[in-house]
């Protein structure tokens, strides 16, 4: 708080330094920069430090007149020096009216200013919220393309792998279908080499059932006379049960009948036995089965090509999908 005679903070000018700086010596206090701060309630420590060497200066030239000066000179100048005093304090006092009146002005103004002042602050926060919200929102944005840049990236990336892998499928699709084409050729000479295999096979069959038919006619038509002959034999046998004479020649005749009988059945079961070999015919089968494995195997590979081609085409497809929607997006 200050403690000059007026209560309140004063100007570190000259005047009021000298001033200050004069009425601590007057008090018998040291004339210090701190004292004379707290004699004036405030003010700059360079300005006060310099107007007291000013006035330590003037006070010594003052001291080497006072020496020099005749005393009722002296008391003639005290007089005017304090005569003086109370004019500068006359004129210290109106200006210092003037500036209170001038502060109070400034200090309304500085109210009315400081209102505007903290309505404007107000409206900057505003908008500086929204500035930092724009910014956070470019933020999100920003982050958002750089994501989307990424996954694009990504893509771009995916995408080649899959052109690579594409192109080395096609590639395998060129030798899969070169493949195929000559399993293709080696299918169609094996089954025109089975064709022409089984038509001579179907040939001799035929040959072989139609001397069998033949011999089969034949011994149908012996076992219909043997029938016959049976039959005319039982009439006859009837006819010489009534002749008892007659019937050792008879049944020796009967017997003669029966033996041709059974070895025409024999002769039947054997041309049996040999049309079934014939039909059967092991070693056309057995090359038959192998020549049909080999088919039924090459028809598999040919099988499985084919759907590998199948889905190599159907994934060509979904990657020529995936590229359009790409270069739309």
């Amino acid at each position: 708080m200050p403690v000059n005679p007026l209560g309140q903070q004063l100007r570190a000018n000259r005047d009021n330094v000298w001033k200050a700086a004069q009425t601590l010596v007057e008090e018998g206090k040291q004339p210090s920069v701190n004292n004379v701060r707290q004699w004036l309630g405030g003010g700059s420590n360079s300005s006060i430090s310099r107007y007291l060497q000013e006035w330590h200066a003037s006070s010594q030239e003052e001291r080497s007149v006072r020496l020099a000066t005749p005393l009722h000179l002296q008391q003639s100048l005290d007089a005017l020096f304090q005569q003086m005093e109370k004019d500068k304090d006359a004129a210290i006092s109106s200006a210092e009216a003037a500036v209170n009146a001038r502060i109070a002005a400034l200090e309304q103004e500085k109210s009315d200013a400081l209102a505007a002042l903290a309505t404007a602050r107000e409206e900057q926060a505003k908008q500086q919220q929204a500035l930092q919200a724009g910014a956070e929102r470019e933020a999100a944005l920003g982050e958002e393309l750089a994501q989307q840049q990424k996954l694009l990236t990504e893509s771009q990336r995916q995408l080649a792998l899959v052109r690579q892998q594409v192109g080395q499928w096609q590639r395998e699709a060129e030798d899969n279908r070169a493949q195929v084409n000559h399993l293709f050729h080696q299918q169609q000479h094996f089954q025109e080499r089975w064709q022409a295999e089984a038509s001579k096979r179907q040939e001799a069959f035929e040959e072989s059932r139609w001397q069998w038919q033949n011999a089969q006619k034949k011994l149908e038509d012996a076992l219909r006379d043997s029938q016959e002959d049976n039959r005319n034999l039982s009439g006859m046998v009837q006819s010489l049960q009534q002749q008892a004479s007659a019937l050792p020649a008879l049944k020796a005749e009967a017997d003669d009948k029966a033996q041709a009988l059974e070895q025409a059945l024999a002769e039947i079961a054997a041309l049996n036995s040999e049309l079934t070999r014939k039909s059967a015919a092991p070693e056309l089968a057995e090359a038959l089965g192998q020549q049909q494995q080999q088919l039924d195997t090459l028809l598999g590979e040919v099988a499985f090509l084919t759907e590998q081609v199948r889905k190599r085409q159907q994934l060509k497809s979904e990657l020529e999908a995936l590229k359009t929607s790409l270069g739309g997006a």
